[in-house]
Parts: structure tokens; C-alpha cells; sequence
């Protein structure tokens, strides 16, 4: 027996959704249907903004907007930019010295540091590709990629 089309797209679906709210959105015979498929709509838009929040502008925008289903086959023209904090890590070994105060010391700084750069970066119209440890990849494309 098959399934009709709208619950096969409700199950996968499903796989974003607490249980209950997921039993109660396919239930469509409660008493109090629509409010929870109102709230099943903001849970999968909530969802959908914190996932974005974790990946490049370039890819939401390709996933999302223009809807490829395969974006890694797409070239783009741009610049990349990679940035390493050199002698960070000596840093932080004499630091560590110090105990927690100086654990403290070395995440002010690295944050000062990067809440910098990626001010900077967005104000030229980066967009930030990967970032882990003291570095970071951004990505610069559009008309003058080049001169940035």
C-alpha cells in the first residue's frame, strides 16, 4: 500500500520535529490541530535559521533561494582569503601558565582579534568558507572581487 504524497513529505519531515509535535501535526483530527501545525512551522523555521547560521552565504543562498539540488558541482568566480594567527599557540602554552586567568586572556584575545576580521570581512563582503583553531577561509566574490 503506498503512501499518499503528503505524508511521504511530512516523514521526512518528521526527522525535525519533537515527537509529540510530529504525532499531533498528522493527527489532523485534535481539537487543536492548526495551532500545532502553526507551531511546527516555527520550529522548522527556527531550525532552519540556527542551520544557516553554521554554513557559508554562497551555499544557503544556492540550497535555499535558487533551490540546486547539487551546489558543489557550481563553479563561482572570487577570491579566497586564508588568515592564520601566527604564534598563537606559543602564546597560549606561556600563557597557560598563568592558570585559568590565563586561559581567560588568550580567549579575549582570539575573540578581540576575530570579532575584528570578521567585522572587517563582512563590511567588504566576505563570506566566511571554514574557520577553526586561530584561522579562518573567506571567501570574496562578485564584480571586484579582485581589488578588495
Amino acid at each position: 500500500m503506498t503512501q499518499p504524497q503528503g505524508l511521504i513529505g511530512f516523514e521526512r519531515l518528521r526527522r525535525y520535529l519533537p515527537t509529540e509535535l510530529a504525532d499531533a501535526v498528522v493527527d489532523h483530527n485534535t481539537e487543536h490541530a492548526s495551532s500545532r501545525l502553526i507551531e511546527a512551522f516555527v520550529h522548522l523555521t527556527a531550525a532552519r535559521y540556527t542551520i544557516t547560521t553554521y554554513l557559508p552565504k554562497l551555499l544557503i543562498q544556492q540550497l535555499l533561494q535558487e533551490q540546486l539540488t547539487s551546489p558543489w558541482l557550481r563553479w563561482i568566480e572570487g577570491s579566497l582569503l586564508f588568515a592564520d594567527l601566527s604564534s598563537s599557540t606559543a602564546l597560549a602554552e606561556r600563557l597557560q601558565s598563568l592558570g585559568r586567568e590565563g586561559t581567560e586572556l588568550v580567549t579575549g584575545f582570539l575573540n578581540h582579534i576575530f570579532d575584528t576580521m570578521i567585522d572587517v570581512m563582512h563590511t567588504h563582503g566576505g563570506d566566511l568558507i571554514a574557520f577553526g583553531g586561530d584561522a579562518m577561509l573567506v571567501l570574496f566574490d562578485g564584480e571586484h572581487h579582485a581589488h578588495i
